[in-house]
């Protein structure tokens, strides 16, 4: 299966470029897939966009399967995207050896593209990038791909290297621009429209730099049902001992900011080099299909009882840690499959994000207009107060004097009054903003009882309400129409879907689905 740079998913090629079977299940799977989609984007375009007062939606997705690669620098990022390749397309070493965001490719031909060239293409979907500094869209390429037939990648995919995550002189300068862009940012950006995340963690320093943990906690909110944790480079370690305790290390350190009893299973694998030896360069790599051993494991295999093997890097039996390299090449080859269902997912992700802001913007009109009226009234009945008193003062026949004075006592207070209420207008966005969690709380207290994510939900959107609010005029402001028919219509809609999406991965997975066909031929 490929997806074309529409972004329509093919089947009928093999995943590492060479032909293979159709069956009758493809077409089935091919007009359902486009079904999906086409139902997705409908809806966004009919039903979300035109209440999308926030920009909460994205306004497009990549066009072909996304795989991003996160973590420190030394993680084994740009190795593990070599190995994918079957060919040395990106530096590898200790140091940070990449300052930018690189997509490859898996294509028909060799080419690459610089950062602005990538943004303006409309064939990648990355336009949006646009918006990010001109610092970020300058680090960033793309690089096309003709790639061996045994290379892992599957063709009509892409992966995205990134700069490796480390720690900067100051919380405030890791957090903001010390990159001359919002790496976080970034980092969300593509997150949310990939397929799979790898976030893979250094042994020597396992979860402990904060940008890394910076990204957990900001960047991948609310996508954790893509992100796979993997502790790499495993075969560094001379004993099991020292593995076992960088792997408690990393529990740890994960621990305190994945706020679950349970944390989510962490991935233990290692790239294979020409003899996952220390002191070799890069040569060539292992296939897939090969199994590697660590030199201990070498020695035992040989007969060969010497412990004087210069080139060991590894005491510990890696077989374990080979298989779950090949689960983690798995997952990636299934973002084909996975794009379909992240596409819904995201649509029932923008619906939630735009019902909410849509009530709270119609809560923050209502209680100014509520106050508008107040005031309003406030004034009228000043004036009615002065004109009542100065009738009923001229009525019983006071002097001319004392009708004064009578009609300015009344007429001073309710004018002071009514000046009051005035000035609490002008200064009522800043009473409305600042009370706006008072406003969920009494509007959402009964939903927050059956939606455990209703409230880390506003947290997150607040920040963005906030900063358009200010720059709004709140007597100019309308309530939004339709939110209550949406949020009706996303349980019907979001359980169809998923009904079509278990009916493609039935398909896919069935015994004489292509996929099938080419798992058990290879």
């Amino acid at each position: 299966m490929m997806i074309s740079r529409s972004g329509r998913v093919i089947f009928g090629r093999r995943a590492f470029g060479r032909p293979r079977r159709t069956c009758g299940d493809a077409s089935k799977i091919q007009t359902l897939t486009d079904d999906i989609t086409k139902r997705v984007d409908t809806f966004y375009k009919q039903n979300l966009e035109p209440i999308d007062n926030y920009h909460l939606i994205p306004t497009e997705r990549s066009t072909l399967p996304l795989v991003l690669l996160l973590g420190n620098h030394s993680s084994g990022k740009s190795t593990f995207i070599n190995y994918l390749l079957h060919q040395k397309e990106q530096d590898t070493g200790v140091a940070p050896t990449d300052d930018g965001f690189t997509i490859i490719c898996h294509s028909h031909i060799n080419a690459d593209e610089d950062g602005p060239t990538v943004v303006g293409n409309p064939q990648w979907g990355f336009s949006e990038l646009a918006t990010l500094p001109k610092a970020f869209v300058n680090h960033l390429r793309l690089k096309q791909r003709v790639l061996d037939p045994s290379a892992l990648l599957p063709e009509g995919m892409m992966i995205v290297d990134t700069p490796g995550m480390i720690d900067t002189a100051s919380k405030e300068e890791q957090h903001l621009e010390s990159r001359g862009y919002n790496f976080l940012q970034a980092v969300k950006w593509f997150a949310e429209r990939a397929d799979v995340v790898l976030l893979l963690f250094d042994p020597d320093k396992p979860g402990t730099t904060g940008e890394t943990l910076q990204v957990l906690t900001e960047s991948l909110v609310d996508l954790e049902h893509k992100v796979l944790l993997v502790m790499n480079k495993v075969d560094q370690f001379q004993k099991v001992h020292d593995f076992a305790r960088a792997y408690g290390s990393l529990c740890w350190n994960l621990s305190k900011v994945i706020h679950r009893k349970d944390l989510p299973r962490i991935f233990t694998m290692f790239t294979p080099t020409s003899a996952s030896a220390r002191g070799q360069e890069y040569s060539s790599l292992t296939k897939r299909t090969e199994t590697t051993l660590s030199p201990a494991d070498a020695r035992v295999t040989a007969g060969d009882t010497s412990t004087h093997d210069p080139y060991a890097t590894s005491h510990i039996p890696l077989s374990d840690f080979n298989h779950t390299r090949d689960e983690v090449i798995g997952e990636i080859t299934k973002a084909p499959h996975k794009r379909v269902d992240n596409i819904v997912t995201q649509l029932s992700d923008s619906i939630d994000r735009v019902v909410l802001v849509s009530e709270m913007h119609n809560a923050v009109v209502k209680a100014y207009s509520k106050y508008q009226r107040k005031h309003v009234f406030a004034g009228a009945m000043a004036m009615g107060a002065t004109g009542t008193v100065f009738a009923a003062s001229a009525w019983v026949g006071l002097p001319w004097y004392l009708v004064v004075v009578a009609t300015a006592g009344a007429g001073v207070p309710t004018g002071l009054g009514w000046y009051q209420s005035a000035q609490n207008i002008a200064n009522l966005k800043t009473i409305l903003m600042g009370g706006l969690d008072k406003t969920f709380r009494d509007m959402k207290t009964a939903e927050m009882m059956t939606d455990g994510d209703l409230k880390a939900r506003w947290a997150r959107l607040k920040p963005r309400f906030v900063a358009q609010l200010k720059h709004q005029d709140l007597s100019k402001l309308r309530a939004i129409k339709g939110v209550e028919a949406l949020r009706k219509q996303k349980a019907k809609l979001i359980s169809d879907l998923r009904l079509q999406c278990n009916v493609v991965r039935e398909l896919v997975s069935a015994p004489n689905s292509p996929q099938k066909k080419q798992s058990e031929e290879e």
